[in-house]
């Protein structure tokens, strides 16, 4: 058989096989991470390549892993875009870990989540009291979303009876003395009427500007550059 022909079946192969062995290993973020875990994924990646390679160790053999697994990739990111069957397949799907303060315990268990560690991503995110939890959603990618019980949760404007004014996103005007013609256009600004206005706030050369950006309500934010000597520790903590 072709060399090419062998290592990119090698290739397809070993590309599922270390697709089986993550799904098995279950799903933690980068920063849950332990050492060992860490140590896991370098040694499965190397053998996965050597499975890949076998004894072809030519430029072109490495070329055609690299493009076999350029390609699968791509057509899994296809593949779940376009089926929602192809997601649960390939990256599983949520799973509640806890309901109404009480946790799922078979869930936990076939997350192969330790109960430590769950508590661990709750006080992360501010919570202490498992009680106070209404659900507990671990996600695809190991993060942990929560939905507190509604006694718990902020108070909105909406629940004090008053909409607040829209802001909409913030665009960047002035980026280090360099003015966004870009942005200024999409508000319907132009370069003299920003000018402008920064005149009005004081600012006579647009180069004594760090940043200046403006939202939806037309409410402008300038940071100017200081030209003050720092003296030293004034802006730091040390």
């Amino acid at each position: 058989m072709n060399p090419i022909v062998l290592v990119s079946l090698r290739a397809v192969l070993a590309y599922f096989f270390l697709l089986l062995l993550s799904r098995l290993m279950g799903r933690k973020m980068i920063s849950q991470l332990t050492f060992f875990d860490f140590v896991m994924g370098v040694t499965v990646g190397n053998l996965t390549a050597n499975v890949a390679m076998g004894a072809i160790t030519s430029p072109w053999g490495a070329a055609a892993v690299l493009a076999v697994m350029t390609v699968l990739t791509v057509g899994l990111d296809c593949a779940h875009i376009k089926s929602f069957v192809a997601t649960k397949i390939f990256d599983s799907e949520p799973m509640i870990i806890v309901e109404q303060g009480q946790i799922i315990y078979d869930n936990l268990r076939r997350a192969r989540l330790p109960l430590t560690q769950l508590l661990m991503l709750l006080r992360q995110k501010n919570i202490f009291n498992l009680g106070d939890v209404d659900y507990a959603v671990l996600e695809i990618d190991g993060q942990l979303t929560v939905l507190l019980k509604p006694q718990y949760q902020p108070t909105t404007p909406s629940d004090m009876g008053f909409t607040p004014q829209y802001r909409g996103l913030t665009r960047d005007l002035v980026l280090d003395g360099e003015l966004q013609a870009e942005n200024l256009s999409g508000l319907g600004l132009t370069r003299e009427a920003f000018l402008k206005q920064l005149r009005d706030q004081g600012v006579e050369d647009v180069k004594d500007v760090v940043y200046a950006g403006m939202n939806s309500a037309d409410e402008l934010y300038i940071s100017h550059k200081t030209k003050e000597q720092e003296t030293h520790g004034q802006h730091g903590i040390e």
